[in-house]
């Protein structure tokens, strides 16, 4: 039986680390694709359908603070953004209909900057998310606001009485 409160959450991050790494340490061989090998021409991400795996929210966290910034970057692709933009669209609407997830999480991870998504898609996300939280959840529309103006300063300009940060 899955008891959340009796799992240590230390324990949980160590061993998403220790994965991680040993996927970075793997080169990428055409009959073994399971890596995170990455150097100049090999650019290796976590793909996004990992967030549907896990659905457990301490391991999804988890995931991507322990990942490599470049591990989560999937501006380069739209498809892969798209995919990520999806999975994270689903949780912010079920959380904002009172499920616990960890969606305010990856919008964290994507404030910080770690998590990276094509500039049309992260404006898709962050107007549907305003949608779903609108009304619901006044933090997740500050760090919503905060993502709009930090990350997309060209469409969402800080207003003049606003100092960026």
């Amino acid at each position: 039986m899955y008891q959340p409160e009796a799992i240590n959450p230390e324990a949980v991050y160590l061993t998403i680390s220790s994965i991680l790494q040993g996927l970075r340490e793997r080169p990428y061989l055409e009959n073994d694709k399971d890596s995170l090998f990455s150097y100049v021409y090999q650019h290796s991400v976590i793909a996004p359908e990992n967030f549907t795996r896990f659905t457990d929210a301490l391991l999804q966290s988890c995931l991507w603070r322990a990942s490599n910034a470049r591990e989560m970057d999937y501006r380069s692709d739209r498809v892969l953004s798209e995919e990520f933009s999806s999975i994270l669209e689903r949780l912010i609407d079920e959380n904002s209909s009172g499920k616990e997830n960890a969606a305010v999480d990856l919008l964290m991870g994507i404030a910080t900057g770690k998590i990276q998504l094509e500039t049309t898609v992260l404006n898709q996300l962050v107007n549907q998310a305003t949608d779903y939280y609108k009304d619901v959840n006044g933090n997740a529309i500050s760090l919503i606001e905060y993502i709009k103006t930090k990350l997309l300063p060209t469409i969402y300009p800080p207003k003049p009485d606003e100092i960026p940060v």
